[in-house]
């Protein structure tokens, strides 16, 4: 069986992700796509997010950009 849009929506986390980026991603401008690219990180890493981005931006040679809501 074919999954919908409808059961991702309503199916386990992976798929509930996977439906987000589906309705989210389609917005135009690297902005718009980092804040899902954000959301989907938020949601798969949970309580540990922060730890992992500032670990992530330790030193400075990288950062870490929260996009904006389209």
């Amino acid at each position: 069986m074919t999954k919908t849009l409808n059961d991702l929506e309503h199916g386990t986390p992976h798929e509930q992700i996977a439906y987000f980026i589906l309705e989210w991603a389609c917005f135009g401008g690297s902005d718009h796509k980092q804040w899902v690219l954000d959301r989907v990180l938020r949601d798969l890493v949970g309580e540990d997010y922060e730890a992992l981005i500032e670990e992530y931006c330790e030193g400075g040679e990288y950062s870490w950009d929260v996009g904006i809501a389209p």
